[in-house]
């Protein structure tokens, strides 16, 4: 058997993260370049808890859920990509506001035949996808993604 291996993608320091960080990243994605500074501004005027902070602890307990993963190394995606995988080796891929089950790979080796390529679980998405605000308005804000054996 393979490795079990929670890979995190790039994650920002959300308390030392600037408006013009934000603007860099989406401008790299085609995004409306202030959609999070706008949002972050409308958050932290109406909100207690700052947006920075808030995504900061959601970091924390994504990283101690990725922690709990029984049998799992967890490393970055950047590791992951400067070293040798083996064929049996099994990945997920992670970012900062994503939550695992302990048993994750456990659920993985009794859904999924070998060999397999990959497979997309069903999630729960919680909250719009970061597009634009209109789109905000009109997508779902509970989306259940149903589960796609291999792809």
């Amino acid at each position: 058997m393979g490795k079990r291996i929670v890979a995190v993608r790039y994650s920002p320091d959300w308390l030392a993260l600037t408006d013009d960080d934000t603007r860099r990243f989406l401008r790299r994605h085609h995004i409306d370049e202030n959609l999070l500074v706008d949002f972050m501004a409308l958050w932290d005027r109406n909100l207690k808890v700052d947006y920075r902070s808030f995504r900061d602890e959601i970091a924390k307990l994504s990283r101690a859920s990725f922690a709990a993963v029984r049998g799992a190394e967890v490393i970055s995606h950047e590791v992951l990509r400067e070293t040798k995988r083996a064929s049996d080796d099994l990945v997920a891929f992670v970012d900062d506001d994503d939550w695992l089950s302990p048993g994750l790979f456990e659920e993985l080796d009794k859904a999924c035949p070998r060999p397999l390529n990959g497979i997309w679980w069903g999630s729960i998405l919680v909250g719009p996808q970061l597009t634009t605000y209109e789109d905000s308005q009109t997508v779902p804000l509970i989306e259940l993604r149903p589960l796609k054996r291999v792809i």
